[in-house]
Protein backbone atom coordinates (compact mmCIF):
# COMPACT_ATOMS: atom_id res chain seq x y z
CA UNK A 1 0.00 0.00 0.00
CA UNK A 2 1.48 3.45 -0.93
CA UNK A 3 1.79 5.68 2.12
CA UNK A 4 1.99 9.04 -0.25
CA UNK A 5 -0.28 8.76 -2.88
CA UNK A 6 1.99 11.07 -5.02
CA UNK A 7 4.00 7.90 -5.63
CA UNK A 8 1.34 6.44 -7.52
CA UNK A 9 2.50 5.62 -11.07
CA UNK A 10 0.27 6.97 -13.41
CA UNK A 11 0.56 6.99 -17.61
CA UNK A 12 2.51 10.07 -18.81
CA UNK A 13 0.01 12.94 -19.84
CA UNK A 14 -0.15 14.27 -23.35
CA UNK A 15 0.63 11.67 -25.71
CA UNK A 16 -0.77 11.49 -28.87
CA UNK A 17 -0.43 8.66 -31.09
CA UNK A 18 0.57 9.17 -34.28
CA UNK A 19 -2.01 8.55 -37.27
CA UNK A 20 -0.28 7.85 -40.18
CA UNK A 21 2.06 4.79 -38.80
CA UNK A 22 -0.98 3.55 -36.55
CA UNK A 23 -2.88 2.80 -39.26
CA UNK A 24 -0.02 1.19 -41.16
CA UNK A 25 0.72 -0.84 -38.12
CA UNK A 26 -2.71 -2.00 -38.13
CA UNK A 27 -2.99 -3.00 -41.89
CA UNK A 28 -0.08 -4.84 -41.38
CA UNK A 29 -0.79 -6.91 -38.06
CA UNK A 30 -4.07 -7.90 -39.47
CA UNK A 31 -2.08 -9.39 -42.55
CA UNK A 32 -1.12 -12.45 -40.45
CA UNK A 33 -4.64 -13.03 -38.94
CA UNK A 34 -6.40 -13.06 -42.20
CA UNK A 35 -3.35 -15.57 -43.84
CA UNK A 36 -3.54 -18.00 -40.63
CA UNK A 37 -7.86 -17.74 -40.64
CA UNK A 38 -7.24 -18.55 -44.61
CA UNK A 39 -4.92 -21.35 -43.58
CA UNK A 40 -7.41 -22.84 -40.56
CA UNK A 41 -10.14 -22.32 -42.79
CA UNK A 42 -9.05 -24.54 -45.66
CA UNK A 43 -8.14 -27.46 -42.76
CA UNK A 44 -11.89 -27.08 -41.94
CA UNK A 45 -12.98 -27.80 -44.98
CA UNK A 46 -10.63 -30.28 -46.37
CA UNK A 47 -9.67 -31.88 -42.82
CA UNK A 48 -12.61 -30.89 -40.85
CA UNK A 49 -10.43 -29.86 -38.55
CA UNK A 50 -11.19 -26.57 -36.89
CA UNK A 51 -7.73 -26.53 -34.41
CA UNK A 52 -5.75 -23.39 -35.96
CA UNK A 53 -9.10 -21.48 -35.90
CA UNK A 54 -9.75 -22.34 -32.35
CA UNK A 55 -6.62 -21.19 -31.52
CA UNK A 56 -6.64 -17.93 -33.57
CA UNK A 57 -10.36 -17.12 -31.33
CA UNK A 58 -8.49 -18.02 -28.19
CA UNK A 59 -6.22 -15.36 -29.43
CA UNK A 60 -9.19 -13.09 -29.80
CA UNK A 61 -10.06 -13.64 -26.40
CA UNK A 62 -7.09 -13.38 -24.49
CA UNK A 63 -6.87 -9.88 -26.01
CA UNK A 64 -9.72 -8.53 -22.86
CA UNK A 65 -7.03 -9.18 -20.40
CA UNK A 66 -4.64 -6.92 -22.42
CA UNK A 67 -6.01 -3.74 -19.82
CA UNK A 68 -5.58 -5.82 -16.89
CA UNK A 69 -1.78 -6.71 -18.13
CA UNK A 70 -1.08 -2.78 -18.86
CA UNK A 71 -2.52 -1.24 -15.78
CA UNK A 72 -0.35 -3.98 -13.71
CA UNK A 73 2.87 -3.75 -15.79
CA UNK A 74 2.63 -0.37 -16.81
CA UNK A 75 1.90 -0.02 -20.75
CA UNK A 76 0.10 2.68 -22.21
CA UNK A 77 -1.75 3.28 -25.15
CA UNK A 78 -2.85 6.72 -25.96
CA UNK A 79 -6.28 6.95 -26.56
CA UNK A 80 -6.04 9.84 -28.78
CA UNK A 81 -5.54 9.31 -32.75
CA UNK A 82 -5.93 5.84 -32.09
CA UNK A 83 -7.91 3.32 -33.93
CA UNK A 84 -9.82 1.90 -30.39
CA UNK A 85 -10.43 -2.06 -30.32
CA UNK A 86 -11.23 -2.74 -27.20
CA UNK A 87 -11.94 -0.32 -24.25
CA UNK A 88 -11.65 -1.63 -20.43
CA UNK A 89 -10.83 0.01 -17.04
CA UNK A 90 -10.75 3.25 -18.57
CA UNK A 91 -7.98 1.79 -20.87
CA UNK A 92 -8.23 2.13 -24.86
CA UNK A 93 -6.51 -0.94 -26.60
CA UNK A 94 -5.40 -0.45 -30.22
CA UNK A 95 -7.44 -2.85 -32.99
CA UNK A 96 -3.90 -3.32 -33.72
CA UNK A 97 -3.28 -5.22 -30.40
CA UNK A 98 -6.14 -7.33 -30.58
CA UNK A 99 -4.86 -8.62 -34.14
CA UNK A 100 -1.69 -9.53 -32.71
CA UNK A 101 -3.07 -11.56 -29.74
CA UNK A 102 -4.89 -13.49 -32.55
CA UNK A 103 -1.68 -14.39 -34.33
CA UNK A 104 0.93 -14.44 -31.68
CA UNK A 105 -0.46 -15.63 -28.58
CA UNK A 106 -2.92 -18.01 -30.16
CA UNK A 107 -1.45 -18.50 -33.93
CA UNK A 108 1.77 -19.37 -32.70
CA UNK A 109 0.56 -21.64 -29.71
CA UNK A 110 -1.10 -23.66 -32.49
CA UNK A 111 2.45 -23.67 -34.54
CA UNK A 112 4.16 -24.74 -31.55
CA UNK A 113 1.57 -27.69 -30.71
CA UNK A 114 1.98 -29.26 -34.32
CA UNK A 115 5.60 -29.13 -33.58
CA UNK A 116 4.99 -31.66 -30.69
CA UNK A 117 2.46 -33.75 -32.47
CA UNK A 118 4.91 -33.83 -35.12
CA UNK A 119 7.67 -34.83 -32.11
CA UNK A 120 9.61 -32.42 -34.14
CA UNK A 121 11.42 -30.78 -30.97
CA UNK A 122 13.98 -31.85 -28.62
CA UNK A 123 14.91 -29.81 -25.48
CA UNK A 124 17.81 -27.80 -26.81
CA UNK A 125 15.62 -26.87 -29.46
CA UNK A 126 12.36 -25.86 -27.31
CA UNK A 127 15.17 -23.48 -25.63
CA UNK A 128 16.08 -21.99 -29.36
CA UNK A 129 12.44 -21.47 -30.45
CA UNK A 130 11.66 -19.58 -26.93
CA UNK A 131 14.76 -17.41 -27.75
CA UNK A 132 13.63 -16.83 -31.60
CA UNK A 133 9.70 -16.01 -30.64
CA UNK A 134 11.31 -13.55 -28.36
CA UNK A 135 13.26 -12.04 -31.83
CA UNK A 136 9.80 -12.04 -33.13
CA UNK A 137 8.32 -10.02 -30.25
CA UNK A 138 11.57 -7.34 -30.32
CA UNK A 139 10.80 -6.90 -33.79
CA UNK A 140 6.66 -6.24 -33.52
CA UNK A 141 7.39 -3.78 -30.73
CA UNK A 142 10.47 -1.61 -30.85
CA UNK A 143 9.65 -0.18 -33.98
CA UNK A 144 5.99 0.52 -32.67
CA UNK A 145 8.25 1.99 -29.40
CA UNK A 146 10.17 4.46 -31.27
CA UNK A 147 7.37 5.71 -33.18
CA UNK A 148 5.76 6.91 -29.96
CA UNK A 149 2.83 4.46 -30.29
CA UNK A 150 2.60 3.63 -26.85
CA UNK A 151 4.98 3.84 -23.98
CA UNK A 152 6.09 1.87 -20.87
CA UNK A 153 6.49 3.85 -17.62
CA UNK A 154 7.52 3.52 -14.52
CA UNK A 155 10.54 2.05 -12.46
CA UNK A 156 11.22 -0.39 -15.88
CA UNK A 157 14.48 -2.74 -15.26
CA UNK A 158 16.73 -3.75 -18.09
CA UNK A 159 14.75 -1.87 -21.82
CA UNK A 160 15.84 -2.17 -25.25
CA UNK A 161 14.95 0.94 -27.07
CA UNK A 162 11.78 1.47 -24.32
CA UNK A 163 11.21 -1.99 -23.99
CA UNK A 164 11.30 -3.76 -21.23
CA UNK A 165 13.01 -7.23 -21.73
CA UNK A 166 10.59 -8.68 -18.75
CA UNK A 167 8.22 -8.20 -21.09
CA UNK A 168 9.43 -10.78 -23.57
CA UNK A 169 9.66 -13.79 -20.89
CA UNK A 170 5.80 -13.40 -20.13
CA UNK A 171 4.80 -12.59 -23.93
CA UNK A 172 6.54 -15.46 -25.49
CA UNK A 173 5.52 -18.21 -22.78
CA UNK A 174 2.29 -17.82 -23.59
CA UNK A 175 1.95 -19.52 -27.25
CA UNK A 176 4.22 -22.30 -25.43
CA UNK A 177 2.06 -23.08 -22.80
CA UNK A 178 -1.34 -23.07 -24.27
CA UNK A 179 0.44 -25.10 -27.47
CA UNK A 180 1.54 -27.86 -24.76
CA UNK A 181 -1.72 -27.88 -22.80
CA UNK A 182 -3.80 -28.26 -25.98
CA UNK A 183 -0.84 -30.81 -27.45
CA UNK A 184 -0.97 -33.06 -23.80
CA UNK A 185 -5.19 -32.73 -23.84
CA UNK A 186 -5.38 -33.77 -27.27
CA UNK A 187 -6.84 -37.08 -26.42
CA UNK A 188 -9.46 -35.67 -24.78
CA UNK A 189 -10.31 -32.95 -27.44
CA UNK A 190 -11.86 -34.95 -30.01
CA UNK A 191 -15.32 -33.67 -31.68
CA UNK A 192 -16.71 -30.93 -30.49
CA UNK A 193 -14.55 -30.56 -27.32
CA UNK A 194 -11.53 -29.12 -29.64
CA UNK A 195 -13.34 -25.91 -29.24
CA UNK A 196 -12.35 -25.79 -25.48
CA UNK A 197 -9.08 -24.91 -27.19
CA UNK A 198 -10.88 -21.77 -27.34
CA UNK A 199 -10.32 -21.46 -23.22
CA UNK A 200 -6.86 -23.04 -23.09
CA UNK A 201 -5.45 -19.72 -24.84
CA UNK A 202 -6.80 -17.24 -22.28
CA UNK A 203 -6.18 -19.48 -19.58
CA UNK A 204 -2.67 -19.70 -21.07
CA UNK A 205 -2.20 -15.68 -21.25
CA UNK A 206 -3.90 -15.57 -17.78
CA UNK A 207 -0.99 -18.32 -16.04
CA UNK A 208 2.15 -16.46 -17.45
CA UNK A 209 1.09 -12.78 -16.81
CA UNK A 210 0.04 -13.54 -13.30
CA UNK A 211 2.40 -16.52 -12.74
CA UNK A 212 5.42 -15.48 -14.01
CA UNK A 213 4.80 -11.62 -14.25
CA UNK A 214 3.67 -10.93 -10.62
CA UNK A 215 7.20 -10.37 -9.09
CA UNK A 216 7.54 -7.34 -11.56
CA UNK A 217 3.81 -6.12 -11.28
CA UNK A 218 4.37 -6.27 -7.18
CA UNK A 219 7.35 -4.50 -7.75
CA UNK A 220 6.54 -1.46 -10.05
CA UNK A 221 3.28 -0.65 -8.01
CA UNK A 222 5.57 -0.85 -4.58
CA UNK A 223 7.07 2.36 -3.46
CA UNK A 224 10.19 1.14 -3.33
CA UNK A 225 10.83 2.03 -7.34
CA UNK A 226 14.17 0.07 -8.77
CA UNK A 227 15.52 -1.36 -5.65
CA UNK A 228 12.26 -3.38 -5.90
CA UNK A 229 12.02 -3.74 -9.79
CA UNK A 230 15.66 -5.62 -10.78
CA UNK A 231 15.69 -7.94 -8.24
CA UNK A 232 11.66 -8.61 -9.78
CA UNK A 233 13.27 -8.67 -13.09
CA UNK A 234 15.63 -12.29 -12.62
CA UNK A 235 12.61 -13.05 -10.56
CA UNK A 236 10.45 -13.47 -13.76
CA UNK A 237 12.85 -14.36 -15.76
CA UNK A 238 13.68 -17.55 -13.71
CA UNK A 239 10.34 -18.30 -13.30
CA UNK A 240 9.99 -18.28 -16.71
CA UNK A 241 12.96 -20.47 -17.45
CA UNK A 242 11.81 -22.85 -15.15
CA UNK A 243 8.94 -23.52 -17.05
CA UNK A 244 10.37 -23.73 -19.79
CA UNK A 245 12.73 -26.06 -18.42
CA UNK A 246 9.74 -28.12 -17.32
CA UNK A 247 8.38 -28.35 -20.47
CA UNK A 248 11.32 -29.65 -21.90
CA UNK A 249 11.63 -32.41 -19.17
CA UNK A 250 8.66 -33.81 -22.08
CA UNK A 251 11.34 -33.87 -25.06
CA UNK A 252 14.01 -36.03 -26.14
CA UNK A 253 17.54 -35.00 -25.29
CA UNK A 254 19.12 -35.72 -28.24
CA UNK A 255 17.51 -35.96 -31.72
CA UNK A 256 13.52 -36.02 -32.63
CA UNK A 257 11.90 -38.71 -32.27
CA UNK A 258 11.44 -40.31 -36.00
CA UNK A 259 7.82 -39.91 -37.86
CA UNK A 260 5.71 -42.94 -37.07
CA UNK A 261 6.73 -43.53 -33.48
CA UNK A 262 4.53 -43.23 -30.68
CA UNK A 263 4.92 -41.20 -27.29
CA UNK A 264 2.54 -42.20 -24.56
CA UNK A 265 -0.03 -39.12 -23.95
CA UNK A 266 1.15 -37.74 -20.20
CA UNK A 267 -3.00 -37.91 -19.76
CA UNK A 268 -5.11 -40.66 -20.54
Amino acid sequence: MYKDISKIKVPPEGMVTPRVPHLVFTIILHIPVLVMAAMGTRDLIRKKSPTMLCFLAGGYVSSLLEAVVDINGMCYFPIEGQIVGIYDYERAIPLFVVATYSWFMGGQGYFFKKSLDAQLLTKRMLWVRWIATMGVNLLLEIPMLLLGMYCYYGPQPFKIAGFPIWWLIVNTVIPVSSGFAAHVLAPHLQGWKELFIILIVPMADGFSNAALGFPMWCALNSEWDFSATYPAFFLTVGLGSFFIWMVSLYLPTEAPIKFGSEREPLLT
